[in-house]
């Protein structure tokens, strides 16, 4: 500090440190009239060397200090810049150093009245909310609290008591928002001298202002008594004109106007006994801590830590002063510091000397005031995360720091939450054109198991209105799954590689396994760790980062295999062209990695088995003009866990021209109501089937009317175009009806005889000459005789019994076979007829030929 000197007249100087003082006790319970509690600094007027006190100056202004042209202080004009004003030379400088003690109580009272007071009227102590007065408002010895106190041009305050001490007719008026207002000009308070010795010099009135109280006279004021604050938020200004006897001691601003002057006399008798049971200085008149620390609430001073805090919700710290050792609570300090919190989005910074990060982004949480090396203190709400946090102390909280301490313990401020979802652009590729959250089993969107999705994860501080916390940058882990119903396998859930922007983690390689939708939660568990150690919770109550549990999905199959089956042919090996055979196969659900998807069940599979329109079959290796249909029975088959057998029943056309047996080989690419599908079509068949162009061939026959009559009636198939229609052998199937109609004779004449073998003629027809049976190739009868005999493969040996002796004449014989079988012989594709001829002969010379079988 700039030292000056104090007196032009050294042996005046001498003769008032030499002057009469109160008794100690007296001068005590002053100390404790001002509200100072025992526990504060001591006074400068006490310790028997306040011309030497640092603090011993008439005007401070911590947060600034500003006097128009024209001022003096005790007749010697003011000169020089700063924040506090000498009392003898009235020099302007910086004062470091100084401890300006909090107000008691802590807070302004709630409550009180508001009175409006006419001139001349008595005001009592108590409490006010606002009081307006006009005139001279008059004012008894006592403790006013009021909020506000407004008052008109040339206003008086007189206080109306004779005690010659502060702890006797002194009044002290606690200002909770303003004393006056600036316009309000030729004021003049406490300038009576009333109050005995005390009135002369301003001793029997002190007013102290809360935080951002105000207190402001106009032009031409007069002013005597004490004005103290501790805040540096709080302002004091006069207008020109000013006169002031006493002292103002502010941590705020104060401001005069021109021509202002300023008496104080100094000893141990005068102002400075008002003020200096306030203010304190590095010293004889107090000193600084030596260090500091902050905890949490009811934890050690020395030792204790800091737990993991929450973005957005405001917490509580015990910040002590400490001694040089850092070994215990320093319990002599008293006075106001500055508190922020030096935060760091990655931990390991290095710290300095006070146990500081040396990089790190500075919190403003303000000025707060220490008693007896200690405030219980709320903190509020930090707005954003962070990894690594210290809590920063500073003194002074007015002009020049001299010491700070960081708490020793580093902690977190975590968000409040984590939000997830889950979205993609299309059912296979990351996006975030649709959100998958559908928990039904119709629901959409949809995607495809085990293709990438992207997930995001949001971190949300805990505020009324949660905001994102944009430094959030940390790594999260499943914390629980479940498949939601109808569902019953959960999944695998990988959250893939994430990246952190602005608050946010985005995954693009985020993939589930299963069908259907799951319910997922999240964790952070690394973002807050450095709170691991410190007794703080492993869990979301803790220094874990959580979500709440989020639905994704619907998801589908990523494709169907197929595992092929052997065709089952219509007949020994084959199967004519039109004629239907079934195809064997297996259906597996499946994911991106191939996997089976075993909820694809019930109502989630979405394939319908027996709709042969699904399954987009097509035939390869089928002759040009052919076509493949469905078969005449549906197919068939059960979703089970993402398995289906199924059997599916179809045919090939018959080309416009004949075509040799041909190999064909069975594909499908099935699509069900999500879209889910095959690559590309997929043999369903692990052979070939073997298709047959085929005809059955009726000839007409004649032979005695003695004797029974074979009928040519046999199945064919085409060869080759060299071959052409061959009888085919391996028929040993195919069955047809026989229609006998009258021609020359009635159809009754003659009948299907019951037996492939001629040497038996004589056994008749069987029942009452049946009209139609049904003849097996294998020589099989279905309906009215089971015993006949074995025929030959390909041929329906069919033979008609005579029609007797004198009975000569024609029938038509006509067998009704498959639609497969049927060929163009008139003109139009039909059935094969005949007509056979008893009694006469043939344009043959044989007459007639009897063959044996």
């Amino acid at each position: 500090m700039i030292r000056v000197a104090r007196s032009p007249d050294k042996n005046a100087d001498i003769a008032a440190s030499r002057r009469p003082r109160l008794p100690l006790w007296v001068r005590l319970a002053a100390w404790c009239a001002l509200g100072v509690a025992s526990a504060a600094v001591v006074p400068a007027w006490a310790d028997g060397n306040y011309n030497n006190n640092q603090c011993n100056f008439a005007l401070y202004g911590g947060a600034g200090l500003s006097i128009g042209n024209n001022g003096t202080i005790n007749g010697n004009n003011i000169t020089g810049s700063g924040n506090s004003l000498d009392s003898y030379t009235g020099v302007q400088s910086t004062v470091t150093g100084v401890t300006l003690s909090p107000l008691s109580p802590a807070s302004f009272p709630s409550g009180g009245t508001s009175p409006t007071v006419a001139s001349g009227a008595t005001l009592a102590p108590g409490t006010y909310n606002t009081v307006t007065a006009s005139g001279n408002l008059v004012l008894t010895a006592g403790t006013y609290y009021i909020n506000t106190l407004n008052f008109g041009q040339g206003f008086t305050l007189s206080i109306n008591s004779n005690g010659n001490d502060n702890n006797n007719g002194a009044v002290t008026i606690y200002i909770g928002a303003s004393f006056g207002a600036g316009n309000i000009n030729n004021a003049s308070i406490n300038n009576s001298g009333g109050g005995g010795d005390n009135g002369n010099n301003g001793r029997n009135l002190t007013i102290l202002l809360y935080s951002g109280a105000s207190f402001n006279l106009g032009n031409n004021a007069t002013f005597k008594g004490l004005v103290y604050s501790p805040y540096s938020n709080s302002t004091v200004s006069f207008g020109n004109n000013g006169q002031i006897t006493g002292a103002i001691v502010t941590g705020g601003s104060v401001s005069l106007g021109n021509n202002s002057q300023i008496q104080y006399s100094g000893g141990g008798d005068s102002n400075q006994y008002l003020y200096s049971s306030y203010a304190a200085c590095g010293g004889s008149g107090g000193s600084g801590p030596s260090a500091f620390n902050a905890v949490d609430t009811g934890s050690s001073a020395t030792s204790g830590k800091i737990g993991t805090k929450t973005a957005g919700v405001s917490f509580n710290l015990d910040l002590y002063a400490l001694n040089s050792a850092r070994t215990a609570q320093d319990t002599t300090f008293n006075g106001a510091v500055l508190v922020d919190l030096l935060a760091n989005t990655a931990t390991g910074v290095a710290l300095d000397s006070n146990g500081c990060p040396t990089s790190s982004t500075a919190l403003t949480i303000g000025t707060m005031t220490l008693a007896s090396g200690k405030l219980s203190a709320s903190i509020g709400a930090v707005s954003n995360a962070w990894r690594d946090v210290r809590v920063r102390l500073r003194y002074p909280a007015t002009g020049t720091v001299t010491v700070t301490g960081c708490s020793s313990d580093n902690f977190a401020v975590k968000p409040a939450a984590l939000s997830v979802q889950a979205s993609d652009a299309t059912p296979s590729t990351p996006g975030t054109s649709n959100i998958l959250n559908s928990s039904v089993s119709s629901g959409t969107p949809v995607h495809k198991a085990g293709q990438p999705f992207t997930l995001t994860v949001t971190a949300y501080s805990g505020a009324a209105s949660p905001a994102i916390t944009s430094n959030y940058n940390g790594a999260v882990s499943v914390s629980t799954i479940a498949a939601i119903s109808p569902a019953s396998v959960t999944g695998t859930f990988s959250i893939g590689s994430a990246s952190a922007i602005s608050g946010s983690l985005v995954s693009t390689t985020a993939t589930y396994s299963e069908v259907g939708s799951a319910s997922v939660a999240l964790q952070d568990t690394t973002f807050a760790a450095v709170d691991a150690g410190d007794g703080t919770a492993a869990s979301c109550a803790g220094y874990y980062v959580c979500s709440s549990a989020a639905t994704i999905g619907r998801f589908v199959p990523d494709h169907f295999a197929a595992t092929a089956g052997a065709p089952v042919a219509a007949c020994n090996g084959f199967t004519y062209f039109g004629e239907d055979f079934s195809t064997p196969f297996t259906l597996t659900a499946q994911n991106a990695a191939n996997a089976t998807t075993q909820n694809y069940t019930g109502t989630l599979a979405k394939l319908v088995l027996t709709s042969w329109g699904n399954f987009v079959f097509t035939a390869s290796g089928a002759p040009a003009g052919s076509t493949l249909n469905g078969g005449a029975t549906a197919p068939s088959g059960t979703w089970s866990n993402g398995l289906a057998s199924v059997s599916a029943s179809q045919n090939v056309s018959a080309p416009a021209t004949p075509a040799a047996p041909t190999s064909v080989t069975i594909l499908a690419l099935p699509v069900d109501a999500d879209g889910a599908t095959m690559a590309s079509a997929t043999a369903v068949t692990s052979a070939t089937a073997t298709l047959y162009q085929g005809r059955a061939r009726m000839s007409n026959a004649i032979g005695p009317e003695t004797t029974d009559l074979p009928v040519p009636f046999q199945v064919e198939y085409w060869r080759s175009a060299i071959a052409g229609w061959q009888r085919n052998t391996s028929d040993t199937c195919t069955h047809a009806s026989i229609q006998i109609t009258s021609g020359t004779l009635a159809a009754t004449a003659t009948c299907v005889r019951d037996t492939g073998n001629p040497g038996n003629s004589g056994a008749g027809c069987a029942g009452a000459a049946p009209v139609a049976i049904y003849k097996y190739l294998q020589g099989g009868v279905v309906g009215t005789d089971s015993n006949l005999v074995a025929g030959f493969a390909g041929n329906f040996n069919l033979w008609l019994k005579a029609s007797g002796a004198g009975n000569l004449g024609t029938v038509t014989v006509t067998g009704s076979v498959p639609s497969w079988l049927q060929y163009n012989w008139t003109g139009t594709v039909g059935n094969p007829s005949a007509t056979a001829t008893f009694g006469m002969s043939g344009t043959s010379p044989i007459l007639y030929r009897s063959e044996h079988f």
